[in-house]
């Protein structure tokens, strides 16, 4: 990251295909969707590890 923030003065994040943000280094840095998908959600984490899929016996 700190390549990146050093070499770019605009950034846009892509995850999946998806465009999560775009902007300043600094304003992807502080963006908590672009951490959340980079670095986990622990609160997301948790959800996911006890969910129950239907079809799961």
């Amino acid at each position: 990251m700190q390549v990146v923030t050093s070499l770019c003065d605009h950034i846009k994040v892509i995850n999946f295909g998806k465009e999560l943000a775009e902007g300043t280094p600094a304003e992807i840095q502080g963006n908590q969707t672009v951490i959340d998908a980079y670095l986990g959600n622990a609160e997301i984490d948790e959800e996911l590890k006890n969910f129950k899929a239907p079809f799961n016996h």
